[in-house]
């Protein structure tokens, strides 16, 4: 129990979640370095309001939830937590052992993305 309780720290250490940290602990760690500009490529802003029909979910298990949209931003940024659950949980099929607020996050993925197709469509129409 031990070994995996140091492997367990080792892959999860608590560091101060800044930018200079992180990038050294990555890179000692990983031979890495975090790309400063990824959100700003992504969502071509540094400043995530500017985007639009996104959903931003965590698990509140998730070691990289802290770094994460914990909140929504807008109605069309949503930030859904799955309660009991970690990173990717709700991208993942479905599975017998899946917990009640995965399944509630999937149906309002879908919900949600449903609609903005609709509304795009009403939108959009010849």
């Amino acid at each position: 129990m031990r070994l995996a309780y140091d492997v367990f720290s080792m892959l999860f250490s608590v560091l101060k979640f800044d930018p200079e940290d992180r990038a050294a602990y990555c890179q000692k760690t990983w031979g890495v370095t975090p790309d400063r500009d990824w959100l700003r490529i992504k969502y071509w802003s540094d400043d995530l309001s500017q985007t639009s029909n996104t959903i931003f979910s965590n698990g509140d298990l998730d070691p990289w939830g802290p770094g994460g949209v914990l909140s929504d931003i807008r109605a069309d940024l949503p930030a859904p937590v799955v309660h009991g659950g970690a990173h990717h949980l709700d991208l993942r099929g479905s599975n017998k052992g899946d917990p009640k607020s995965v399944q509630l996050v999937r149906d309002f993925h879908m919900e949600t993305i449903d609609q903005w197709i609709k509304d795009y469509q009403s939108k959009n129409t010849l």
